[in-house]
């Protein structure tokens, strides 16, 4: 249940391109960078945090629900997509236990919780962002960047809660990514898409590979 299933559930037949520019630093904390959190001087610059508060199974380590941040495309980019995973690294331990712990830590970031997360933020470089001067090729596209909070590379999922030190822990990378490519198509028509890029850096890099596999 990848890109592929997402693609067949519309029931659209038609063609369009599917691209993947894939950045993999193993050892970079690379979530989005240049964010801006004043106003640029570029209005199409601006990115909106949609949370996904009614899905029950998309949320954050913590249980705070996940979300995407959105730019919508214009003019030439209005039947391109691009969609950006974020990066940071996973969940790591020598054995079960240490593995939730460093999982509880990391619930308490703004990698394993979305409380954190600025519902707008601006965006002028890297391929989301929206000066034509620094982002020649995918400025005017829909772009869609996807947050990393579940320590599992977008893709771990359980289907119940776990406990560690009395605090619960919720791990559904896969549902939380399920949300965020449905969140994509409810955005842009199907029938309209001409080229579709996915990038992503670290984890998230990973990520791109999985999810167009």
């Amino acid at each position: 249940m990848r890109l592929e299933f997402i693609l067949r559930k519309y029931n659209f037949i038609f063609e369009f391109r599917i691209l993947l520019l894939i950045i993999v630093n193993a050892f970079t904390f690379c979530v989005s960078t240049n964010i801006i959190k004043n106003k640029s001087q570029n209005p199409n610059s601006r990115f909106s945090l949609n949370l996904f508060v009614n899905a029950t199974d998309a949320k954050c380590l913590d249980g705070s629900p996940y979300g995407v941040y959105y730019s919508p495309g214009y003019n030439t980019g209005k039947k391109n997509i691009i969609i950006s995973f974020w990066g940071g690294g996973w969940c790591a331990g020598r054995d079960k236990d240490s593995f939730l712990l460093d999982c509880l830590e990391r619930s308490k970031t703004n990698i394993g919780s979305s409380n954190t997360w600025d519902r707008e933020v601006y965006q002028d470089g890297t391929f989301l962002g929206g000066d034509p001067k620094q982002n020649i090729n995918f400025y005017n596209w829909h772009r869609f960047d996807f947050p990393y909070c579940d320590g599992s590379g977008h893709q771990g999922h359980v289907s119940g809660e776990m406990e560690i030190k009395g605090e619960k822990l919720f791990f559904r990378g896969h549902s939380n990514t399920l949300n965020g490519l449905n969140f994509v198509f409810e955005n842009v028509k199907f029938s309209d898409i001409d080229t579709i890029v996915i990038t992503g850096c670290s984890a998230g890099g990973l990520a791109t590979f999985y999810w167009t596999q």
